[in-house]
């Protein structure tokens, strides 16, 4: 996945992969944990705004239990709160709709480069290519890292290979991140269906 090779040649050790409690950032930590040479370091951290479920948050720390990994809780509801207010007093414009939902992709990715920088660590992309490629995805907030480690992957290819490595290597990643509807949780109720055709079909596409 050429994750080694960009570690050896920039001389980093640690990893920092932000979880979701969806498949990709599930899938994207178990890559990263099978590949960890000795002397290695993962991070994981999980950054719940007023949106995320408790369903996440649980399916996260169940992950980290079966990976032997500490999850680091950074809500980011504060610094939503505190730019939303600072754009009221400033703007006239509503601050709603695709504007807060970026917005906090992009302050959990402002999380992530500041403990990459802090820990000086690789942060890993969690994008998958059916995203990508339909611009299904935030500039400078999801798009966030130096290497996507499944950015070469349909979304179908991404259940297919977490249930090949739940079945092949190990329970790695828990069934009910495997089943549960795909969603950013970026609003109330959002499902990936809301925008996007069943990822059957538009993978096909």
């Amino acid at each position: 996945f050429g994750l080694q090779e960009y570690a050896t040649n920039t001389g980093l050790k640690n990893f920092t992969v932000a979880l979701s409690g969806g498949i990709d950032s599930a899938l994207t930590l178990a890559l990263v944990k099978l590949s960890l040479k000795k002397g290695q370091g993962l991070e994981t951290i999980y950054m719940p705004s007023q949106f995320s479920s408790n369903l996440s948050y649980e399916l996260s720390k169940e992950m980290c239990q079966l990976l032997g990994l500490k999850l680091n809780n950074v809500s980011i509801k504060f610094l939503h709160s505190m730019v939303k207010n600072t754009f009221h007093m400033n703007f006239e414009e509503e601050f709603a709709g695709l504007t807060d939902e970026n917005v906090q992709a992009r302050l959990r990715a402002v999380v992530l480069m500041a403990r990459s920088n802090q820990t000086n660590s690789l942060v890993v992309n969690t994008s998958n290519k059916s995203e990508i490629s339909v611009g299904y995805s935030t500039l400078y907030g999801d798009s966030v890292g130096a290497i996507s480690m499944i950015g070469d992957l349909y979304k179908t290819e991404v259940y297919a290979l977490s249930n090949y490595i739940n079945e092949e290597i190990g329970p790695m990643i828990p069934k009910g991140i495997v089943d549960r509807g795909p969603s950013a949780e970026l609003r109330p109720n959002q499902l990936d269906s809301d925008s996007l055709p069943p990822y059957p079909i538009l993978d096909t596409i």
